[in-house]
């Protein structure tokens, strides 16, 4: 008799530790689906490309949408310049960020150096979002961002229209 009920005690461990690892699993999978949902749809104008939907517009602008790839809860948005030396690129609002995070990719062809960097919704460099970069590293930044400053407008104002972010 306690041969059995051990038995069944142990199998019913099993059941449970099953349905709880199941839920788990189907918890999980509906939140990813939720936070994939809050990064909206790609409208017809997009073509997948490389895992990401891709779209040129008559000026020669590259827009991609970029949903998170299963099982990661991290997207973004990116519009590029014609010669790709700058994009600007937006982690936009979902379950798990309050606000949008932006950031500017900036590539020099002289120097044949790029910088990747956090900026804040007004295209203003960022300190404390930046820390990694050394003062020499800042100032070519910051000097970047005042030569191109037309650009950088252009493409924030051409996201905001395209994601209405």
């Amino acid at each position: 008799m306690s041969g059995k009920t051990a038995k069944a005690r142990r199998h019913r461990k099993i059941w449970l530790v099953s349905g709880i690892l199941l839920a788990a699993f189907l918890i999980f999978n509906l939140i990813w689906f939720l936070n994939y949902r809050s990064y909206g749809t790609v409208s017809g104008d997009y073509e997948r490309y490389n895992g990401m939907y891709v779209k040129e517009d008559s000026r020669e602008f590259d827009y991609t949408w970029s949903g998170p790839d299963y099982p990661s809860f991290n997207g973004n948005y990116a519009i590029t310049n014609a010669d790709d030396t700058l994009s600007l690129i937006i982690w936009p609002k979902s379950l798990f960020r309050e606000e949008s995070r932006f950031g500017l990719q900036m590539y020099d062809d002289v120097w044949k150096e790029g910088y990747m960097f956090y900026v804040d919704r007004d295209m203003n460099y960022s300190d404390a979002e930046n820390p990694e970069f050394s003062e020499r590293e800042k100032e070519k930044i910051l000097d970047w961002m005042e030569k191109r400053d037309a650009e950088i407008r252009q493409l924030k104002e051409l996201a905001e229209a395209e994601w209405k972010i």
